[in-house]
């Protein structure tokens, strides 16, 4: 957790450089990913390190908040979200099995361009393109792709369903802060990861109309992330191929 709020306020004060942003959010997702090529469990860890961060210190950044006012926030959240996957964890549910390692790079590449562009670009819930295009480095072309599919696939139930239900609510600050926070806790609270994202998706959409953005954003946030991951695999397979 301590390590979750420190990256928080480090890509928090980063933000205002993109190009250091980039390198720093670049450089957590391929440690992530060469730690869950060893251990399943330092997977996770890297994962619930990287993932409170990055939003809440993307949020933090945009915001342009002090840090004292959001310390609170940061470390409520994530303590939840950590108490609830250390939970999840004790009753058996956690992956045991180290993950395959990408292609080396690979995660680095993809999300140090889109962290930059999101900085760059002061790109509104920039965080949710950054960690989509991270959570799909997660092996070879099948896994990749396999991952990828299941995100879309997921979104395009999640993120209209969110909509709706943001539409349908009142606009109420409390009610859209619970909705950003259920989001950050669904990461836990499913098994399996198809529902799991959809929920999430939903959420979030909800979240975003709730706060007059445009929901839609989520669905495409996956998708341009998830293709961009699978473009460079692609370039990068044909540059490497004999020729």
């Amino acid at each position: 957790m301590i390590a979750a709020l420190g990256g928080a306020l480090l890509l928090a004060w980063l933000w205002r450089w993109p190009a250091w942003f980039a390198l720093a959010c670049g450089l957590a997702a391929e440690l992530g990913c060469r730690l869950g090529r060893r251990r399943a469990v330092w997977r996770s860890v890297a994962n619930f390190t990287f993932i409170p961060a990055l939003y809440l210190g993307y949020e933090m950044a945009e915001r342009g908040a002090p840090a004292s006012a959001e310390l609170p926030w940061l470390a409520g959240g994530a303590l939840a979200a950590w108490t609830l996957h250390l939970l999840a964890g004790r009753v058996g549910g956690a992956e045991r099995k180290p993950g395959e390692a990408p292609a080396f790079g690979l995660a680095f590449v993809c999300v140090g361009l889109l962290a930059w562009w999101a900085a760059i670009s002061h790109l509104p819930y920039g965080q949710w393109l950054v960690w989509s295009a991270a959570s799909v480095c997660v092996g070879g072309w099948a896994a990749v792709r396999s991952k990828s599919w299941q995100r879309v696939s997921a979104a395009l139930v999640g993120v209209p369903c969110g909509v709706a239900l943001g539409l349908a609510l009142s606009d109420s600050a409390p009610l859209a802060w619970a909705m950003a926070a259920a989001g950050m806790l669904s990461l836990t609270l499913f098994r399996a990861y198809r529902p799991a994202f959809a929920a999430r998706s939903a959420l979030a959409a909800a979240h975003l109309t709730l706060v007059g953005g445009l929901g839609l954003a989520r669905l495409l946030d996956v998708g341009a992330a998830a293709a961009l991951v699978l473009l460079v695999m692609a370039v990068g397979g044909w540059l490497a191929s004999p020729r």
